[in-house]
């Protein structure tokens, strides 16, 4: 699925829940594994540590978990940076709010798909 802006997150997440497994937080992050891997019986049901740390191995091994995304989208950070940084020094120069709904349109433009919190 791939819907968070860095796949590395999924290494955390898994040292995370295999401390907390079996508690509403487990619960929680279980099923958000399941989301970023696409992986329905995390999402469905329940699976246990040793089920999800597996399925996460084969998704780590099939994909490049250096490469960033938004909703689903590769992103290149360089050019992300650069919209960011341009809008805040307009922001600046300008006298002028940066406000947080101006995000979605940076992450749209670097993956040539609206968002869908625009």
């Amino acid at each position: 699925m791939k819907s968070s802006l860095s796949l590395n997150c999924i290494k955390y997440l898994l040292d995370i829940f295999s401390d907390i497994e079996g508690t509403d937080d487990g619960e929680n992050i279980l099923y958000n594994l399941g989301c970023i891997i696409d992986y329905a019986p995390a999402i469905e049901t329940y699976c246990d540590y040793e089920e999800i740390e597996e399925e996460c191995k084969i998704f780590i091994k099939e994909n490049n978990i250096n490469k960033y995304y938004y909703e689903g989208y590769e992103i290149c950070l360089n050019y992300l940076l650069e919209e960011l940084i341009e809008k805040l020094i307009y922001c600046k120069e300008n006298n002028k709010k940066f406000v947080e709904k101006d995000i979605p349109f940076i992450l749209s433009i670097n993956t040539g798909k609206m968002s869908s919190l625009l």
